[in-house]
């Protein structure tokens, strides 16, 4: 009794199989070329891949600024420190020291601001910039003593 119920089935999925291939053939012969309405989606769906991908190198871009300006902040704060230390408390020496670094600063930051304040011997030093790509102000800030 199962055996004549499968091949009952597999009877009606032969004819069936057979009937799909006749049709699909029938398709494959009328169809010649691709639709207006394909290609529109497939450019559709490229746009959004590119856009994507522009996204994700304008974020690379902006991280790579960022930690480029926070190393040269730092480089330049280590920098002023060394100058000052190597002046051994000649204040004329500091003074000079300071001017030349805060002209460097303007020039090297976009928008570029600087601050520096003592206390007897203790120094804090402060660089703020505006990126490009981030308009929010970034601060490093470098504290040390003579």
């Amino acid at each position: 009794m199962h055996i004549i119920i499968i091949l009952i089935l597999r009877e009606c999925l032969l004819k069936n199989m057979k009937n799909i291939k006749a049709s699909f053939l029938w398709c494959k012969e009328k169809e010649q070329g691709l639709s207006l309405i394909e290609v529109m989606l497939s450019s559709l769906i490229l746009s959004f891949g590119l856009l994507g991908f522009l996204q994700g190198q304008l974020m690379a871009l902006r991280v790579s600024e960022q930690a480029y300006f926070i190393n040269l902040a730092d480089l330049k704060n280590g920098e002023l420190a060394e100058r000052v230390r190597s002046c051994s408390n000649t204040l004329p020496c500091i003074h000079e020291q300071l001017n030349f670094w805060q002209e460097e600063i303007k020039t090297l930051f976009p928008k570029g601001e600087n601050s520096s304040a003592t206390s007897g011997a203790d120094y804090q030093i402060k660089i703020s910039w505006i990126s490009t790509y981030q308009p929010k102000l970034q601060s490093l800030y470098l504290l040390f003593r003579l």
